[in-house]
């Protein structure tokens, strides 16, 4: 059985299950994900009639995302993987969007999920549909809202916080959701592909968030929210 967490982005979310059994607890509230975490796993427990020893993988949206988000969750992960000695899967955010969002893209063959990373710049990813299933066209990335170029067209579906922004109003796309979230549902789906195709994942020691922006520009927008 697998539990997975996401806190990468707005939305905080915990699901446990395996074989396409999954139950999962969710709430978008804002800024609220260290309050809201162990309770959302203990109430995920209880409600799935699951003790903790029959979890047997750890999966967690790894990011890019929130920084302090992503301290919550990887934090919360890493813990329990170390504890109860288990396997941590680290599962790219933005690849977990687009795949939280796969009901929803009927007609179009082409993915861009683009995450508003503040101070100018965008998190990113490409994909595409092949027999129902995501394709990665481009690895994360972190460029500035400048620079970033996403396809566009009708068979082409966008999603992510970034495409709220003005800059990329009036962008012609088949499907088209600025308010998508991530779910730690889709966090364990794909953490099942990657068991199934033999990773054995990581150690809970040492492994890390994929943060994407160095720690000078971190403490700099957390002085400049701080400010605010």
């Amino acid at each position: 059985m697998i539990l997975a967490i996401d806190c990468s982005d707005k939305a905080c979310s915990v699901a446990l299950g395996e074989g396409g059994n999954i139950e999962e607890c969710f709430t978008d509230e804002a800024r609220q994900h260290a309050r809201q975490l162990k309770p959302m796993y203990r109430q995920l427990l209880s409600e799935s009639d699951a003790r903790q020893k029959d979890i047997t993988a750890i999966a967690v949206g790894a990011g890019p995302g929130s920084f302090t988000g992503l301290r919550i969750g990887f934090s919360f992960a890493q813990g329990l993987s170390f504890a109860l000695k288990i396997p941590l899967y680290a599962i790219s955010s933005l690849e977990a969007m687009a795949q939280t969002e796969l009901g929803s893209i009927q007609g179009c063959e082409h993915i861009e999920v683009a995450l508003d990373a503040r101070m100018g710049e965008i998190y990113c990813a490409s994909f595409k549909l092949s027999q129902g299933q995501l394709v990665r066209t481009s690895p994360d990335q972190l460029v500035g809202e400048a620079d970033y170029s996403p396809c566009s067209g009708s068979q082409v579906a966008m999603m992510g916080s970034a495409f709220a922004l003005p800059a990329f109003s009036g962008l012609d796309a088949g499907y088209l959701n600025a308010e998508a979230c991530i779910r730690a549902s889709s966090v364990l789906s794909l953490a099942e592909k990657q068991l199934s195709a033999g990773n054995t994942g990581l150690p809970a020691v040492g492994a890390e968030p994929a943060y994407l922006r160095r720690e000078n520009a971190w403490k700099t927008l957390e002085q400049q929210g701080n400010k605010a």
